[in-house]
């Protein structure tokens, strides 16, 4: 009598001519086959194969194609398994796939949502063609998801500024502290030593 889920060639006349169909594998010395476990694949024989690290396989695959790359990871054919998804990249199915223009990733994540925006310094988004332009004169921006920000009354930034420092007074004003309104120059004793005139 044959095991359940075993074969053998035709004309076979023993026990040890028996072995496991694919997605099945060998146990008590042979006599028994039970289904490929999870993480695993079986090839058809007596043994169970792991899948390579950070690939997953349902219960019962029959070849290391079954095996597929966790999220945040990607088949990596020259490597021969999964590799940690790549900055500016997300990962799922073992498929790397780009962020989209003007979005990046940090290493390792797994839908496009975890794609953010990669404008820098001196550089803001611009929505209707998914890309970063350069700030504009008398702007600053920080980047990322910052909107452009209007320089202080009484001052004015070159374009590509990307903080509010870059904002400097008019000629005839100043300011003492970084972050305080610019003033006129002169009267009550103040000393205009950033004054343009």
């Amino acid at each position: 009598m044959r095991a359940v889920n075993m074969l053998s060639a035709r004309g076979s006349d023993g026990p040890e001519d028996c072995y496991c169909r694919a997605g099945f594998y060998g146990v008590k010395d042979g006599v028994e086959c039970v289904v490929c476990a999870a993480d695993h694949y079986c090839l058809g024989n007596m043994s169970m194969e792991k899948c390579t690290a950070n690939a997953y396989a349902p219960a019962g695959s029959n070849h290391s194609e079954g095996c597929v790359c966790g999220a945040g990871y990607f088949a990596d054919a020259e490597f021969g398994g999964c590799r940690l998804c790549r900055e500016g990249s997300w990962c799922w199915g073992g498929v790397s796939n780009l962020c989209g223009r003007g979005f990046t990733s940090v290493a390792g994540v797994s839908w496009p949502e975890n794609c953010t925006l990669m404008c820098g310094g001196g550089e803001v988004y611009n929505e209707s063609r998914n890309g970063c332009d350069v700030c504009g004169e008398d702007l600053w921006c920080a980047g990322g998801l910052s909107a452009a920000v209007a320089c202080p009354a009484l001052s004015r930034s070159v374009a590509g500024s990307w903080s509010a420092e870059s904002c400097v007074c008019v000629g005839g004003y100043m300011r003492r502290q970084q972050g305080e309104d610019c003033v006129e120059c002169g009267g009550g004793g103040n000393y205009c030593y950033i004054c343009l005139l």
